[in-house]
């Protein structure tokens, strides 16, 4: 659904194409993939997380954030679900997050368990991470009596800013930003864009010195 949109508008998504460079060329950018390709355009937009090493994360914006690993894991459907939950986002704020969503086929997807410093993990389990297996205890007391097995979990690093507020900076013709969660995420998305098509942006002078 997102990418639909940008591709009518003539716009290309590449995907697994690791990128290892970005440089500025003419008047626009050249962005340089591991296997030697190059594709060229106006403009480059890095999405990616500002903490693990890379060529094109910003080193001197981590002394300002907080890096962290936060988990996810989906069941095997579980029957009789939908008699005892219609699918709301489920969500708690205490202190390490939570939050529950209902799959098409009654899988429940459940994350949270985020731990600073913390260890990646990717597998089925239950092998694998405490925290995962964390997750899928505290839906078993979520719902007694259902039968609720495990089967995939995953975790993913994250970096927020030290105060958590919005942290965006501006280098010549690089924007880089760290933002928590999704209401940040969407008004640094619409400053992009904004600078993209108008070339500034009326969040400037909030979000940018």
């Amino acid at each position: 659904g997102l990418v639909e949109p940008l591709e009518r508008r003539g716009s290309a998504v590449f995907t697994e194409t690791p990128v290892v460079t970005i440089e500025a060329v003419d008047g626009g950018v050249a962005v340089r993939s591991v296997g030697g390709g190059v594709a060229r355009a106006r403009h480059a937009i890095v999405a990616t997380n500002g903490w693990p090493e890379s060529t094109l994360a910003v080193p001197h914006l981590r002394f300002l954030s907080v890096p962290y690993v936060s988990h996810i894991v989906v069941t095997e459907p579980v029957l009789g679900i939908r008699e005892r939950w219609s699918g709301e986002l489920l969500w708690d704020t205490y202190e390490v997050y939570h939050y529950l969503r209902l799959l098409e086929d009654n899988r429940i997807l459940i994350g949270g368990e985020d731990r600073w410093f913390g260890k990646f993990y990717q597998g089925s389990l239950p092998g694998g991470s405490r925290y995962n297996r964390r997750l899928i205890e505290l839906l078993r007391r979520y719902f007694p009596g259902f039968e609720i097995r495990p089967s995939w979990g995953w975790s993913g690093y994250l970096a927020d800013p030290i105060d958590g507020l919005p942290l965006v900076e501006t280098r010549g013709a690089v924007t880089s930003a760290i933002v928590d969660g999704l209401p940040y995420g969407w008004l640094i998305g619409r400053l992009v864009a904004e600078r993209l098509t108008e070339g500034r942006s009326t969040l400037d002078p909030l979000y940018d010195a």
